[in-house]
């Protein structure tokens, strides 16, 4: 840590000083605006617009800056990247990893918590009946850790979108965590997923622990336009 820690600060192609450093390490909180304006004034580049940058930070916890600085001088993300639109939650299950894992992929258990119909002969796609069909391309499939799916059909707001699912093995449960992506998408786009997903989190938590959940159509509604 000592040596990647080191080359980061030597590499930095931002204005990033060992005051900033050590702030980014110390700061717990996520961005409130006074530590948008401190961060914007020592690393922003000057391309990059003030309420863009504000965009950005509210998604971003001040330790995670640490790790998208080192991204960003590495060639491996972009400022703009970080301005997408995107929702994060995380649950507890009490399962094992492969169990859970296992509800993102299988037809039988993806139609148990989420969807109406469900397919995957490489790729997946999910029905919803009467309402749409999602079309999934699986980019990344590492389980029982990892799984990211790439949204390649309409509904608009879903067009391009990307969901990573990750897992992790806790004392009692597993914790499954969720990012829900669009680089097109602005926030206001995305307070329909941010509402939503908790909602069916909990309905695959039933479903592994309760062994019934509430996929559509008989997901708990938001709204009464659906």
């Amino acid at each position: 840590m000592l040596l990647a820690e080191s080359r980061f600060v030597r590499r930095s192609v931002t204005p990033l000083n060992l005051t900033t450093y050590s702030f980014l390490r110390r700061a717990d909180s996520p961005l409130n605006l006074a530590n948008v304006r401190f961060v914007q004034r020592l690393i922003t580049p000057p391309h990059l617009g003030n309420m863009q940058f504000q965009k950005a930070a509210c998604h971003i916890g001040l330790l995670d800056w640490v790790s998208i600085l080192q991204q960003l001088t590495d060639n491996t993300c972009s400022w703009d990247s970080l301005a997408m639109a995107r929702v994060h939650h995380r649950i507890g299950v009490a399962a094992p990893r492969e169990q859970v894992y296992a509800c993102l992929l299988e037809p039988d258990k993806l139609t148990g918590w989420w969807s109406s119909t469900a397919e995957a002969n490489g790729n997946l796609r999910l029905g919803f009946a009467g309402l749409t069909t999602l079309e999934f391309e699986i980019v990344d499939n590492q389980p029982p850790e990892r799984l990211l799916l790439n949204c390649t059909g309409q509904p608009e707001i879903w067009d391009e979108s990307s969901l990573e699912f990750r897992t992790e093995k806790a004392e009692k449960q597993t914790y499954l965590y969720l990012t829900h992506s669009k680089e097109s998408a602005s926030d206001i786009d995305f307070l329909y997923f941010n509402t939503k997903w908790p909602l069916f989190l909990v309905s695959l938590k039933d479903f592994v622990e309760l062994g019934s959940g509430r996929p559509y159509p008989n997901d708990q509604r938001i709204d009464h336009e659906q």
